[in-house]
C-alpha cells in the first residue's frame, strides 16, 4: 500500500492510515465541495484569495463540531 501511495517509510504510512481513518466519505466529500467553492470564488473574483481561504478554514473548523 505504501508504494501505491508513494510513501516509503513505514512510520509515515502508519500515520497516514491513522489520519485517513478519521474521515468518513461524507466528510471528505464535504471538504472537497468547500475547496471547489473556494476555488471558484477566487477565480471569479467573488473574494480575494486571503479572504476566501480564511472563510474556508472557518467553515471547515466549524463543521467539525
Amino acid at each position: 500500500m505504501g508504494s501505491r501511495l508513494g510513501v516509503a517509510s513505514d512510520f509515515v504510512l502508519r500515520k497516514t492510515l491513522d489520519q485517513a481513518s478519521r474521515f468518513t466519505a461524507a466528510r471528505l466529500s464535504r471538504v472537497y465541495h468547500c475547496l471547489l467553492e473556494t476555488d471558484m470564488a477566487i477565480k471569479t473574483g467573488k473574494y480575494d484569495g486571503e479572504l476566501a481561504l480564511s472563510l474556508l478554514v472557518t467553515e471547515l473548523c466549524e463543521s467539525r463540531r
